[in-house]
């Protein structure tokens, strides 16, 4: 049955910006979009992009809109392949299943569905899933994937990830590879980051005058941030 292909819309109760999110997938290979409007302007500078919120600007430019955009994340089962879009940037990697703990005697239904409760650790954050039996894929949104039936929810005990399904229904579109110029690795990705931070703080620290200040304040990369890509 499954050998067809399907889509899955979710509900993300947590982020501002997304304002919708979907996975198509079928028996082999799945691509999960989110689909974003951002609450803050974007700004450009020199050819970088940075959101207002991260910057002292006026109160008008954080009040203008900015366009629409999308991420992906793209697993492939046969290929054991991972392609995790991050702002202009695609990253490359092997497949790597959270260590599930599975509680066969907790259960909850989900529209149709009969399913069941599992948990994993997420870099130090435990993360609590539902996943449908009945539907027989291991697959569902973003890294969130390995277990014997699709997941339907996923929250986080942090509280920053909170998904769940809103519906499923058959499509005629195939999970297809995005066809990608050029990836990069975890490790190219974080270089390439920290590179590209510190040029646009001297690119914003050069605009400054005697009577126009702009601050920066960049957080720093963790080792939790990193974990997340793994």
């Amino acid at each position: 049955m499954f050998s067809q292909n399907y889509i899955v819309k979710y509900q993300d109760f947590v982020s501002k910006d997304c304002d919708s999110a979907t996975l198509i997938f079928n028996a082999t290979e799945w691509i999960y979009k989110e689909y974003h409007t951002p609450s803050a302007a974007i700004v450009t500078i020199n050819g970088a992009a940075v959101s207002a919120d991260d910057f002292e600007f006026s109160e008008k430019l954080k009040t203008q809109k900015s366009p629409q955009y999308t991420l992906f994340s793209y697993h492939s089962l046969q290929a054991n392949e991972y392609l995790k879009q991050l702002g202009g940037y695609v990253i490359q990697a092997p497949m790597n299943r959270l260590d599930w703990t599975i509680s066969p005697d907790s259960t909850k239904t989900f529209g149709d569905y009969h399913c069941l409760m599992a948990t994993a650790d997420l870099c130090g954050v435990s993360v609590q899933v539902w996943f449908a039996p009945e539907i027989p894929v291991s697959c569902g949104p973003d890294r969130f994937w390995g277990l014997p039936g699709l997941i339907v929810s996923v929250k986080s005990d942090d509280g920053k990830i909170f998904l769940e399904l809103l519906s499923l229904r058959k499509t005629e579109n195939a999970p297809t590879k995005p066809q990608i110029l050029k990836t990069f690795t975890k490790e190219q990705y974080w270089e390439m980051k920290k590179e590209g931070e510190a040029k646009l703080t001297r690119e914003i620290l050069s605009l400054n005058s005697e009577s126009s200040k702009i601050s920066v304040s960049i957080p720093p990369t963790t080792d939790h941030d990193k974990c997340l890509l793994e």
